[in-house]
């Protein structure tokens, strides 16, 4: 038998238990208030969603961007960053204190690989959604020429394709540039030099695009101001030579692991700078050799101003091969074989595309009958040998 005291204990438990249950009608009432706060809840979180929608910036022309959120970008770091380039543009003008206004400052991001690309020099071009030119920006066209010689007058051609750009009501091209007048008055060092500071931007003609790079020169590639091809016969020229002046180009090359572009410039709005960052991002997962794996980091900056970065991974580098970019071949990319008079009998050489040289000796029917004939005569002795022993 247990004492009274514990008891008196348990019986006081249970009766506290049996209290603490609730009737079907309390549980009934607890449950409505349950249902009453949930849609409340639910108004809230709409609104905030809303809300977010709304802070996103709205693409320009109606073009999708993409999404970023596969890239792993952070929007707000990206505005972040734009806001301190615009501010420290801003106080570095207040500090000068200059009597006239500054001109725009160009802003460029700059990419860093993980791995340092095995690839060709060329010139990676990016369609951006806003165009880098502004009203103050002189635009020069090269031409393809209407006569040829050396003698011949250029003053015809020039004439005859501000004509063409005024029927199309163009008015961004301050000059034309035929062929010949770049290989007269442009054909020194000093020159060209002089030709690359004078103008912002540069188009071409599409028939002479690779004459025209080879006349510039390879300073012209270093600034990013190699021209731009349109199709000069096209019907809607006007659409022609801005779709070209929303391209950017970026040069890709394997002599280091950072490489540079143009995205905007203090003139524009921030959010069609950061719509252009967008868009250079885009091209960089497709185009980039090793694509989105391989960056090491983004960050934009002025021609004077410190990197801000945009975007950082820590990925080892044991994580990423080595990125090998095969060079386009034109079609003439091919082996060429002909004969030497040097050599004694007929030879036959082929000349590799690389450089490689290969010497083959032709034998003639004479020879081959020779040849058979001196192997059929010692499979005969062999045979004998046999026979007799």
């Amino acid at each position: 038998m247990e004492p009274r005291v514990l008891r008196k204990k348990k019986i006081n438990k249970i009766i506290k238990n049996v209290k603490d249950i609730k009737s079907p009608k309390d549980h009934e009432e607890e449950v409505k208030k349950v249902a009453i706060r949930k849609p409340v809840a639910a108004k809230k979180k709409k609104k905030l969603q809303i809300e977010e929608d709304v802070a996103e910036p709205v693409v320009a022309h109606n073009e999708d961007v993409g999404d970023i959120t596969q890239l792993k970008l952070d929007k707000k770091q990206i505005h972040d960053a734009i806001k301190a380039v615009f501010a420290l543009v801003k106080k570095r003008a207040v500090e000068s204190a200059t009597l006239f206004k500054a001109d725009h400052e160009p802003i460029f991001m700059q990419i860093n690989c993980i791995r340092i690309p095995q690839v060709a020099t060329r010139q990676l071009r990016i369609l951006l959604p806003h165009k880098l030119i502004t009203n103050m920006d002189d635009v020069a066209l090269f031409v393809k020429d209407l006569e040829r010689g050396r003698k011949r007058d250029f003053e015809t051609t020039i004439n005859h394709y501000k004509d063409m750009l005024d029927e199309h009501g163009c008015k961004t091209i301050l000059t034309v540039i035929p062929m010949l007048q770049l290989k007269t008055e442009f054909r020194q060092f000093e020159m060209r030099r002089k030709l690359l500071s004078m103008y912002d931007y540069f188009l071409t003609d599409g028939r002479i695009a690779g004459h025209v790079a080879k006349l510039l020169g390879r300073k012209f590639s270093t600034k990013g101001k190699l021209p731009t091809s349109i199709r000069i016969d096209s019907k809607n020229l006007m659409d022609e030579i801005d779709y070209a002046l929303r391209k950017t180009s970026m040069q890709l090359h394997s002599l280091g692991n950072m490489h540079i572009v143009k995205v905007g410039h203090t003139e524009m709005t921030k959010k069609q700078v950061f719509e252009n960052i967008l868009a250079v991002c885009k091209k960089l997962a497709k185009s980039y050799p090793g694509g989105w794996d391989n960056i090491r980091s983004l960050s934009i900056k002025t021609g004077r101003s410190l990197a801000i970065p945009i975007y950082v991974t820590l990925k080892s580098i044991s994580q990423v091969e080595v990125p090998v970019v095969p060079s386009k071949r034109p079609k003439a990319y091919k082996p060429i074989t002909g004969e030497l008079t040097t050599f004694t009998g007929k030879v036959a050489v082929t000349l590799e595309p690389d450089g490689d040289i290969t010497v083959k000796r032709k034998h003639s029917s004479l020879e081959k009958t020779l040849e058979k004939s001196e192997d059929a005569n010692e499979n005969d002795v062999i045979t004998k040998k046999k026979i007799k022993k």
